[in-house]
C-alpha cells in the first residue's frame, strides 16, 4: 500500500505536460509598432512613440475667450433685434432722403458703433470666426452682425 501511495503523491506533485500545438497552429500576433525612415537619434523620424516623435516644439496656449458664453449671445440678439427694428423703419420711409431717414441712419451707426457691442463681438469672434460652442443660427447671427458693423 505503501507504494502505491508514493506513485499518487508523485503524480500530483510533478507538473503537468500537456501536448504543445503545431507551429503551423499557433495564433500569430502582430506588432503595432511602425518605423517612420530616418534617424530617431536626428528628429527624422524613428519609431512612432519613441523619444522625441509627435512632440511638440515650444510650449502651446488657449485664449480662455475662444468659447461662446450665453450671456454675450443673448445680448448679440437683442442687439439684433435693435437694427433690424431701425432698418425697418428706415425701409418704411422710402427711397427718399430726408430729415427722418437720416436720424435713423445715425441710430442704426450709433447701434452698431457702441462699445458694448464691439466688446461682445471681439468676444463671439476668434481671428474674423465665430468661436467655439455656438450653434448654426447663432453663428449666422454673428457674421450677420459682423456685416452690418463692416456696411456703417
Amino acid at each position: 500500500m505503501s507504494r502505491q501511495i508514493t506513485s499518487l503523491l508523485i503524480r500530483r506533485t510533478l507538473p503537468l505536460t500537456l501536448p504543445r500545438p503545431l507551429p503551423h497552429t499557433l495564433p500569430r500576433t502582430y506588432s503595432n509598432i511602425t518605423y517612420s525612415g530616418g534617424h530617431a537619434s536626428e528628429g527624422q523620424g524613428g519609431f512612432y512613440g519613441s523619444g522625441g516623435a509627435r512632440i511638440l516644439q515650444g510650449s502651446t496656449s488657449q485664449r480662455a475667450g475662444a468659447v461662446a458664453h450665453a450671456g454675450d449671445v443673448m445680448e448679440l440678439e437683442r442687439v439684433v433685434g435693435e437694427v433690424e427694428k431701425t432698418e425697418g423703419l428706415i425701409l418704411q420711409e422710402g427711397k427718399g432722403v430726408s430729415n427722418k431717414v437720416i436720424e435713423l441712419k445715425a441710430t442704426l451707426k450709433k447701434i452698431v458703433t457702441a462699445p458694448a457691442v464691439t466688446e461682445i463681438m471681439n468676444k463671439l469672434e476668434y481671428k474674423g470666426e465665430p468661436v467655439w460652442g455656438l450653434s448654426e443660427s447663432e453663428r449666422e447671427l454673428v457674421a450677420y452682425m459682423r456685416q452690418k458693423v463692416n456696411e456703417v
